[in-house]
């Protein structure tokens, strides 16, 4: 008896200390400066954030001082009169705002199916609070254009706008003097030169995006920007027909995964280093049209100051089909030192990667990998094809990785660089289950002269 009453005192003296712990833990929470519980409170989604408010007095109003306001109308309960709430939980959050300047405002209403006035009031109050960081995603159906005051935010340093569905509109004054990071999304551009006009409003630009964007009637999209650093044309529609010129003397990087443009022109462009072209479009007409091969090769030549190349499988079935038509193509790579090129399973390629390392003489690393994503059609079965290695000495690669190659094309292109990479060092190899093996030249060739020496005896 005397035992059970000792251990049941024990518990109790556990239960008080474990409870006096957590008193303690909340005191300390709560009795940390205003400036840092705020702080705290930026990092949660806002309306987490504004239940805060119902733990204590001294919480109470500490939500409304945050620097960070997120509304995503799609993490918002589903249950009839949603719009509503949705709409009273911001106006709500952005009434009792203390004052404070905002540094991140963030609105997603891609799930939004009606108009919403209030929008424009929410995009101004972020502006008037001297918002640094904004991101809209607004549907046409929700609003059909910006307040005029966004684009003369002087606070601004980062401006990502997804207008589904809208045609991009500037007002008559555009000063956005302090972007640095702009990233537009899912608009149309009716005018050759809403785009420039934009950017050169902007004169400490330095990253840019045009992501799904359409250009339908452009025949011209200038890129002029001193500043510019980074460059992404991704999925861009309704492009064949136009002419992209860019001048950008600072420009590092170069992502261009769009269809086939008329003309693609960079000036001033000393400074790039990286590119990472995907051609997108049908085939079915470039295996027969001289001038839409002779476009894709136009593009490769512009990237002569590049140092890190990256080729999708569809762009080197560009190459391949520019072999086939033209019988040969060539270009000034000389500085390309890291070549990271992708093939499509049912193709030998060989031909494309033997001319396109011609292109390419001081290359010191390699990446080859086979696209899993496309099956495709082939012109000639891949059993029936016999590959000859052909000669092209690389005076400098050092170091080959092959991704998810197989069979007879892995067979030919470890031929093919042993046989002309006169400095080769190892062959790095990635299964498609992710499996790595590292071997040496020297290990590849002991490795194929004991096969030999074995069929010789067997002989």
């Amino acid at each position: 008896m005397k035992r059970k009453e000792q251990q049941s005192a024990l518990r109790r003296r556990k239960k008080a200390k474990t409870d006096s712990d957590e008193q303690n833990d909340e005191d300390r929470i709560s009795k940390l400066p205003d400036e840092l519980r705020s702080y705290i409170l930026s990092k949660l989604p806002t309306a987490d954030a504004m239940k805060t408010s119902l733990l204590s007095t001294r919480w109470k109003h500490t939500w409304t001082s945050v620097t960070n306001l997120e509304f995503d109308f799609g993490q918002f309960p589903k249950f009839k009169g949603r719009n509503s709430a949705f709409t009273k939980f911001v106006n709500q959050a952005i009434i009792t705002h203390d004052g404070l300047d905002i540094q991140r405002f963030h609105l997603q209403l891609y799930a939004y199916r009606s108009k919403l006035p209030y929008a424009r009031f929410w995009i101004s109050f972020a502006v008037r609070h001297f918002v640094q960081e904004l991101e809209l995603c607004i549907p046409k159906i929700a609003l059909d254009k910006l307040p005029d005051l966004l684009f003369t935010c002087e606070s601004l340093r980062l401006l990502k706008l997804d207008l589904s569905g809208n045609v991009l509109k500037l007002p008559t004054s555009v000063t956005l003097i302090n972007l640095q990071t702009l990233h537009l999304e899912s608009m149309s551009f009716r005018d050759d030169n809403v785009v420039w006009e934009l950017i050169s409003s902007c004169p400490k630009l330095e990253n840019l995006t045009l992501n799904n964007c359409s250009m339908y009637g452009m025949k011209i999209l200038n890129i002029c920007s001193s500043e510019l650093q980074n460059l992404s044309l991704l999925n861009c529609q309704t492009f064949s027909s136009c002419e992209v010129n860019i001048s950008a003397p600072k420009l590092k990087t170069f992502r261009y995964h769009c269809s086939l443009v008329r003309k693609l022109s960079l000036e001033h462009v000393c400074t790039l280093t990286k590119a990472d072209i995907d051609l997108h479009g049908s085939l079915y007409f470039v295996k027969r049209d001289k001038e839409l091969s002779n476009r894709a090769i136009r593009i490769l030549k512009e990237l002569d100051n590049v140092r890190t190349l990256t080729l999708s499988a569809r762009c080197t079935e560009y190459l391949s089909t520019a072999i086939d038509l033209l019988g040969s193509f060539s270009c000034n790579l000389r500085t390309v030192k890291h070549l990271d090129v992708a093939f499509w399973s049912h193709k030998s390629y060989i031909k494309v990667l033997s001319s396109l390392l011609k292109c390419c003489p001081t290359v010191e690393t390699l990446s080859v990998g086979i696209d899993m994503t496309f099956t495709g059609y082939s012109d000639v079965p891949l059993k029936n094809v016999k590959t000859t290695i052909p000669k092209c000495l690389l005076h400098k690669l050092k170091t080959v990785k092959l991704r998810n190659l197989v069979g007879v094309n892995k067979l030919d292109l470890v031929k093919f660089l042993v046989k002309n990479a006169e400095v080769l060092e190892k062959i790095i190899t990635v299964s498609k289950e992710g499996v790595v093996k590292e071997r040496t030249v020297e290990w590849i060739k002991s490795r194929a002269q004991s096969l030999v020496n074995s069929n010789r005896k067997t002989t």
